[in-house]
């Protein structure tokens, strides 16, 4: 509760200080894994998710309480965090998570051609539609995940992409 506080505390004076940023981002670091031994958050911790979801209930559960604080004095500014690695399923335990809220849906475009992990990817959109929060797409464009022999080559994949920008 003293570190949710801190982070409502010190938004809400970045807000005040830079009144005309509209966003500020707020997640765990790359490649977290694991989060704190204490009972309360260890109880979030949900294996039967998946390496996608295990710690998305620890950490959307953080940022959609921080969200809901902040909103109190600025409703009109959002709080962001990036959907990603452990964290890329939307929580299991919370409905509807606050409006103003937006999910960074991280994926490598290069994979969509692959139609079973299109199926996947489409259903994370539509798991995280279903949460009433706001999503933008992280996409890793110069890494090609079928042929190495292509990375960090931009690819461009524009009847996807308009397929994408159609269903969001």
């Amino acid at each position: 509760p003293g570190l949710i506080q801190q982070a409502i505390d010190d938004i809400i004076q970045y807000f005040d200080d830079n009144p005309n940023e509209k966003v500020f981002p707020l997640g765990p670091p790359d490649g977290m894994t694991r989060i704190s031994e204490d009972p309360v958050s260890q109880s979030q911790i949900d294996k039967t998710r998946g390496f996608a979801g295990e710690f998305s209930n620890y950490v959307w559960g953080f940022i959609n309480k921080v969200a809901i604080g902040v909103a109190k004095k600025h409703p009109t500014k959002y709080i962001s965090c990036l959907a990603y690695s452990r964290n890329q399923l939307p929580p299991s335990n919370i409905d509807r998570m606050s409006p103003n809220v937006i999910a960074g849906i991280c994926f490598f475009r290069s994979m969509l051609p692959d139609p079973e992990r299109r199926i996947k990817y489409n259903e994370l959109i539509e798991g995280w539609k279903a949460k009433g929060c706001t999503l933008y797409r992280y996409e890793y464009y110069c890494n090609p995940f079928f042929d190495t022999k292509w990375q960090q080559y931009p690819m461009f994949f524009t009847k996807i992409l308009q397929e994408d920008m159609q269903n969001m």
